[in-house]
């Protein structure tokens, strides 16, 4: 049975990474700036790096800022740009990132069990309740989204990219460089849009994590159109501990 599981947690901005055991934290939580430009082979140099900072490692479980099926890389979004959010989209990352199978990768490079899965995704798996339709949205450098039905994970398209009002995408409005210029606009950005995706995705319960999802007041959130959570913890260490068990 998997007991300790190194759970990373790629952003736009921090990589951060942690042994989970038994679904609970086991280590301090370490965070390094995300490296740019961040291709396929820089990114996979920091996992060997982090690996090598822990001992007696069963698993990794990486969450990636991206559109990832059965942990190939279809499309890595900030990833994708040379110096982070907000900066030019590199076509040679685009073409180095599109189907990458970066599972395939850090298996053979680590020797170990390994899961790759969208960052909103592994949140929520370790947060979700496992009734109706659950919505996860992740505020923090850009916007994420997973959701599951049932407990069940559902196939979603990321909207990280998507329009958001036909000159800005949803990174750009609800991420860290829409609330740095103007923060009272991307709070109200930032309810209009949930209750946007509550509606497509017809969910139930919403669940908001991510450094920006801190920013928003209990009070705000009442304008939201279902049930809401911020989760204050780090949800996507037991999620990431969850994809070796039954979920």
């Amino acid at each position: 049975m998997t007991q300790r599981v190194l759970v990373i947690d790629a952003g736009a901005t921090t990589i951060k990474s942690a042994l989970s055991e038994k679904g609970e934290l086991a280590s301090s939580v370490h965070r390094r700036p995300t490296p740019f430009p961040c291709s396929p082979d820089v990114f996979l140099q920091v996992l060997d790096a982090t690996l090598k900072r822990h001992d007696q490692v069963d698993a990794l479980a990486v969450g990636f800022p991206g559109d990832v099926s059965a942990g190939i890389i279809l499309d890595a979004a900030n990833l994708s740009r040379v110096a982070g959010a907000g900066s030019p989209v590199s076509d040679e990352l685009v073409a180095a990132w599109h189907r990458f199978d970066l599972q395939g990768e850090v298996t053979t490079r680590s020797g170990l069990p390994a899961r790759v899965i969208n960052d909103a995704e592994m949140a929520l798996r370790g947060c979700c309740l496992g009734r109706g339709r659950e919505l996860m949205v992740t505020l923090g450098t850009g916007c994420g989204v997973a959701l599951v039905e049932e407990g069940t994970v559902q196939v979603i398209d990321d909207v990280g990219g998507a329009s958001f009002d036909g000159i800005r995408s949803f990174d750009d409005a609800l991420g860290e460089r829409g609330r740095r210029i103007d923060e009272a606009q991307w709070t109200m950005d930032v309810v209009e849009s949930l209750n946007r995706l509550v509606g497509e995705f017809r969910a139930d319960r919403l669940h908001l994590a991510g450094g920006n999802s801190r920013r928003l007041s209990h009070l705000l959130l009442r304008q939201v159109n279902t049930p809401c959570t911020i989760e204050r913890g780090e949800p996507v260490f037991h999620g990431g501990f969850s994809l070796f068990v039954e979920f």
